[in-house]
């Protein structure tokens, strides 16, 4: 999904408030395009099914300390 213009300035403003270093807009496209991949790899809707199977080890880890 590639960022618009004013994502990339957003998110190279961010990166000034946050790191306080400034970075240029190319730099602010690649870091944002990397976390946006990173987060798309991360972040995946479980199933209900693996949900259950979530809930039952937990319990089990529960169990066993």
């Amino acid at each position: 999904m590639p960022l618009s213009n004013p994502d990339i300035l957003q998110f190279q403003t961010l990166w000034q408030e946050l790191i306080g270093e400034r970075i240029t807009l190319a730099e602010a496209a690649e870091h944002g395009r990397r976390l946006l991949a990173l987060y798309k790899f991360v972040y995946r809707p479980m199933t209900a099914e693996q949900y259950q199977q979530l809930i039952c080890k937990s319990q089990e880890d529960e169990k066993n300390e």
